[in-house]
């Protein structure tokens, strides 16, 4: 089974974390949003955890020339915690 939604365009920036991301056993479904052109302070390919939600979480990816946002749904939910903890280990700010 595929853990990408619908829409599966990535920048290249993006492309080794959210390959991780997927490898991950808990995650379920990725699903990409919106990209959106603006500066920021985080290095290309940086996932930054947004908020919870009821099937799993909100990120933030951060590629060269903007932000990326990424929906990911997780079975069993309790487990949201453990996977958000793994994330900030790999990405400290």
């Amino acid at each position: 089974m595929a853990k990408r939604g619908r829409h599966t365009s990535l920048s290249k920036e993006i492309r080794v974390s959210f390959k991780w991301l997927e490898n991950l056993p808990e995650i379920t479904k990725i699903i990409l949003g919106r990209h959106e052109s603006c500066r920021h302070r985080y290095p290309p390919g940086h996932m930054k955890w947004q908020k919870d939600t009821q099937t799993g979480f909100h990120l933030k990816a951060y590629t060269g020339d903007g932000v990326q946002d990424i929906f990911v749904s997780i079975e069993p939910i309790m487990s949201r915690e453990q996977v958000k903890a793994v994330i900030a280990k790999r990405f400290i700010n």
